[in-house]
């Protein structure tokens, strides 16, 4: 079970992109970033192995540490489109975990961040949500209508004015690709 204690809020990330835009040094990375990742450790070192076994030629290697230079050149952009309510979806060939993770390190790790991994094929919307409300809300009890759950969390981390940050792997994953999943991912 994952438990998340946030003390910082909205204000908290305003105050973040404000200082990114205005040039002033990055915030250090805190020990005591809660982080879930809904993501096994056997399949994270499983995927590290097998792309540690690829070689790469050296032209590859430039042309993917120019594009990885690219996104990175970015963050700043992403993290104030997220503070304005908006969300951000990479798309195209090849995996963009190693950038998000690079993201997720760099810009957002004084937030709550959960990831997930939607390659799992018995991962659903409602698990998702449901873990939301249980392990970072700390609620018992659960609606059982989708739609309430989601009305739910927004509620709750309105009041706290805790911004939570989701990043998902495979948006578009046997399991998430329906139309109910993608609108209360919306």
């Amino acid at each position: 079970m994952f438990r998340f204690k946030s003390r910082h809020t909205k204000l908290d990330l305003q105050n973040k992109v404000n200082s990114v835009i205005s040039n002033t040094p990055k915030v250090t990375d805190s020990p005591k970033t809660p982080r879930k990742t809904v993501l096994s450790r056997a399949r994270q070192n499983s995927t590290k192995n097998e792309s540690q076994d690829i070689q790469l030629s050296n032209e590859h290697q430039t042309k993917l540490m120019e594009l990885n230079n690219t996104y990175s050149s970015l963050f700043n952009r992403w993290l104030y489109v997220l503070s304005e309510n908006f969300n951000i979806i990479l798309y195209g060939i090849g995996s963009k975990r190693t950038v998000l993770h690079q993201f997720q390190t760099e810009k957002l790790s004084d937030f709550p961040c959960i990831v997930v991994n939607g390659f799992f094929p018995s991962l659903t919307i409602k698990s998702i949500i449901e873990s939301i409300v249980v392990d970072l809300l700390e609620n018992t009890h659960v609606p059982s209508n989708v739609g309430d759950v989601v009305n739910l969390i927004d509620t709750q981390l309105t009041e706290k004015g805790v911004d939570v940050f989701l990043i998902i792997h495979n948006i578009d994953g046997a399991m998430l690709r329906n139309a109910k999943a993608q609108a209360t991912l919306a």
